[in-house]
This record gives structure tokens, sequence and C-alpha cells, in this order.
């Protein structure tokens, strides 16, 4: 399973004018994991590892309430990709645009997906982790511990050109922004909801000016 930026039909991450570049994740992915399957959660929905390499599962939107969860084959562009918009709360699918070639992979697909309310078990929720503990750095400007990919976070990096890195870590209930500047401060912006206050406070911890 491969993980990357928007393809379905759905808008651009973030634009904000000329020169602004914008990632949207679902935590980071090495290929050099520990073995084991690797699950993605958003929120309240998991996917569980899927063995077919030519399926994405990304996240779009920067907030709460803006979030979904997407499950696609990408072709080459917005007409060729087939897949799936989930809620990240409830599970549903919100948009279809499954070709009939892959109904039944989606199908197979869709038929493993879980909805869990609990709190995630994994880092920074719990200690349990996926893979090896990844450092993000934005060169001179901020570093931070990346989540767990089933943590149920999204990250999303904006970029300025003259301005400072944005950095948002998001669930659908909290969000933490990490605003790094180029005079090496490091501000935020937070708002958190009392269950995911633990685990955000354990992400604010790790970060740091490089």
């Amino acid at each position: 399973m491969r993980q990357r930026g928007p393809a379905i039909a759905v808008a651009a991450v973030v634009v904000v004018g000329a020169g602004v570049a914008a990632i949207s994740q679902l935590a980071s992915d090495e290929e050099t994991v520990t073995g084991a399957a690797i699950e993605r959660r958003l929120c309240n929905v998991t996917v569980p590892d899927i063995a077919d390499d030519g399926v994405d599962v990304r996240v779009h939107g920067d907030a709460p309430g803006e979030l979904v969860l997407i499950i696609e084959i990408d072709r080459g562009g917005p007409d060729q990709s087939s897949g799936v918009i989930l809620d990240p709360e409830t599970g549903e699918t919100a948009t279809d645009m499954v070709e009939s070639r892959d109904r039944a992979l989606f199908d197979s697909i869709l038929g493993t997906v879980r909805v869990e309310p609990a709190p995630p078990r994994y880092w920074p929720y719990g200690e349990a982790t996926q893979l090896p503990a990844k450092s993000f750095t934005y060169p001179g400007l901020l570093e931070y511990r990346e989540p767990d990919p089933g943590a149920g976070l999204s990250t999303t990096l904006l970029q300025g050109y003259g301005g400072p890195v944005v950095v948002t870590i998001a669930n659908c209930r909290s969000y933490l922004k990490i605003i790094g500047h180029f005079n090496e401060s490091i501000e935020f912006e937070e708002s958190v909801h009392p269950e995911d206050r633990a685990a955000f406070d354990a992400l604010r911890a790790t970060v740091r000016a490089p």
C-alpha cells in the first residue's frame, strides 16, 4: 500500500496563493517497516494494511470538520482514479467513485475497515508503535516526532515563501499548529479536546528548533 498527496475528485489540500506548497498525509510511511502489517487510522476509522500496492490511503483537510479519508487507485489523474471517500468519524462512504473493474477489490477493502470510538493505542496516545520513532525536520526551523500511522491523526505542512512554516496535526475534534519562524522562534496554536490533551501534550513536548 502506498501513501501520497490528493488525486481523487477533491480540491488541492491547501491553496493560499503563488509560492505556497502544501503536503497532507496520514503520518509518514517508510517501506522499512517492522515486519507486521501497518494499519492507518483517521479519527475513529481504521484501515488495516492493504496488500495491493496500487491502492493509496490518504487524508484530505487539515482541521476538525474538514477531514476525510480517501482510499483509491490512481491511474494517472482525476479522471482515471477509482476509489471512495469515507467519513472519518462514522466510516460511512461519503463519495463512491469506484470503477466497475475495481468493485470487488474495494468491497473487500471496505469490509475490513473498522470504526473504533475508543482512543487509539499508538503513540502519542500510548507507547505502542508500528514503526520506529521518526522525527520530521524542516531545516533550520522546527523538528518534532511524527505520530504513529495508527494514532488517528493527520499532518499537514504549509510553506509560504518569506513566511513561517506551519505544521497542523489534527483529528476530528482537536488540532495543534506548530509555527516555525525564520528567526528560529516557534509558536503554537491549538484547540484540544480534554480526551486528547495528554496525547497532544506529548506531541508538543517533542517540538524543538533544530
